[in-house]
């Protein structure tokens, strides 16, 4: 899923799930009003107010979290009707199972067993709650979920998983149960429900991986053009409730839920019409509307707040994609797919490296193709640099002289100046000291190490035998500022003991004298 576009990238191009999806799915409306409201906020009193007019019971104050509501308290408040129920009572009871409609099935939380308050209002009027587009604010809301699973640090998901779950059944038939063609079972209802309803039927789960991440990326990456259907459905066979609103499954308009607005942009799908897909215009979803949330803004009006996105709703006339009816099989080098490539990334499946056979620990689950591909990439690279033992786990071979680096000067520290008797030594120990190791020759062929030369110290030098690990000899000029002769030097030797071996860097100050 990619938030920049709102649409699933595989590897034979865009597909997403679009208005004309949720109207054949789910059979709710497209047409009508954004699901929005201009009541501010109430507390929690006026929402148990609220509560009591809508549904005729006064429900407990636990009932009520934050502002949410929560279902099963409702549920076990309102009482079972009979044949001597009211018109009231009637409507009371519809109101109670549109809310659960709303926070089971269409536009759930995270919570699973709570329902958002700022539906309530819409309810107030049973008349009206038909004319909302309850449609495209369930797909506005599972738009936003989806771009939010994306982040790393995301571990739920909301919105209509419903929706989601049979848009992958219906187009993935690697990954689609098979249905058990027995509908004796199930209860018939007139008019005949939506395309969604055959799913209630017994799934069989032989042939397919439940709950194996590893088999379904894998899925993906081997995807081809034949396993996935971009005209699944046969709108003559559908009831009139599916093909409601029809004329705005091609519009390219923003999707309204109260604070939410997410952008349909089907121009990048019209295979799934039956159109020809071009290289579709640049597209915005203007990220920045998924920081808006209802957080501090109490008394907000979200219908002026996204007063220039429900006008572009209002017009959708003037926004609906147009294009050319026809089927087209698109292979490496057409257009599109070279463009596709060139944005996108062809690979879900992460990478695993070359097997270590000495390697105990090494991963010997479920191998996907992603993996594969990489693989045949390494090898390929690894054969040209003439490197094939490394495929099987095997060492290079050692070189045929060992050549030894050139190595840093040890730096002197701790020059002081002292009287001594004997000849001035020179001012560093740096004239005594001779690289042992010079630079390897310059040409491709490696030559044998060069013998090292001795280090003669000079005759002022004193060895002092170190009698501990920590304890280190250290070569010292010395300099005393009452001295008789300033101009005479030597070098006296010290053995340091160091404090704290473990640190990887010490300033000299960190050594204490112990001879």
């Amino acid at each position: 899923w990619r938030e920049e576009t709102h649409t699933f990238h595989l590897r034979i191009g865009e597909a997403t799930i679009t208005l004309q999806d949720v109207g054949v799915i789910l059979g709710i409306p497209i047409e009508g009003d954004v699901v929005t409201s201009s009541e501010p906020q109430r507390t929690k009193e006026e929402w148990l107010d609220l509560c009591l007019e809508l549904f005729g019971v006064r429900l407990a104050s636990d009932a009520i979290v934050g502002v949410s509501l929560k279902l099963k308290s409702l549920m076990d408040a309102l009482p079972e009707l009979d044949n001597n129920a009211t018109l009231e009572m009637v409507q009371q009871q519809a109101r109670e199972l549109i809310l659960g409609l709303i926070g089971d099935v269409l536009l759930p939380n995270k919570s699973g067993n709570r329902v958002d308050m700022k539906y309530l209002p819409l309810l107030r009027d049973i008349n009206r709650i038909g004319t909302f587009s309850w449609g495209s604010a369930a797909l506005a809301c599972l738009y936003q979920e989806l771009c939010r699973a994306t982040k790393p640090e995301t571990v739920q998901i909301g919105g209509c998983l419903t929706l989601l779950q049979i848009w992958v059944w219906e187009r993935f038939h690697c990954m689609r149960p098979n249905i058990e063609h027995n509908l004796r079972f199930l209860p018939m209802i007139d008019p005949p429900g939506p395309l969604g309803y055959k799913w209630r039927a017994t799934k069989l789960l032989r042939n397919i991986p439940t709950h194996v991440l590893r088999v379904y990326r894998d899925q993906l990456d081997q995807l081809t053009e034949d396993q996935f259907v971009w005209q699944p459905y046969h709108l003559e066979e559908l009831p009139a409730i599916c093909l409601q609103g029809q004329h705005r499954w091609m519009s390219k308009v923003p999707l309204i839920c109260f604070e939410k607005v997410e952008w349909h942009f089907p121009d990048r799908v019209l295979r799934q019409f039956g159109m020809l897909q071009g290289i579709p215009d640049p597209c915005d979803t203007i990220r920045d509307l998924h920081t808006i949330d209802r957080r501090g803004k109490r008394h907000v009006d979200w219908a002026r707040w996204h007063e220039q996105y429900i006008n572009l709703w209002i017009n959708y006339q003037n926004f609906v994609v147009n294009g050319d009816f026809g089927v087209e099989h698109m292979d490496y080098n057409h257009p599109y797919m070279i463009w596709y490539r060139s944005i996108t990334r062809m690979i879900i499946g992460n990478s695993y490296p070359i097997p270590n056979h000495r390697d105990e620990r090494a991963d010997t689950g479920y191998r996907g193709i992603g993996a594969g591909v990489e693989s045949l990439i390494a090898r390929s690279a690894l054969t040209a640099l003439g490197e094939q033992e490394r495929l099987a786990g095997q060492a290079p071979p050692a070189p045929l002289y060992d050549v030894t680096l050139p190595q840093r000067k040890q730096r002197i520290r701790n020059r002081r100046r002292v009287e001594s008797s004997d000849t001035a030594p020179p001012s560093t120990l740096e004239d005594h000291v001779v690289n042992v190791h010079p630079p390897a020759p310059s040409s491709s062929v490696a030559s044998p190490p060069t013998t090292q030369r001795e280090y003669n110290p000079p005759s002022w030098y004193t060895h002092i035998e170190c009698s501990t690990p920590n304890q280190v000899e250290c070569v010292t000029q010395v300099e005393r500022p009452n001295d008789p002769v300033p101009n005479h030097e030597r070098m006296c030797t010290q053995v340091f003991t160091r404090r704290n071996t473990q640190r990887k860097r010490r300033a000299p100050n960190r050594y204490t004298p112990s001879q």
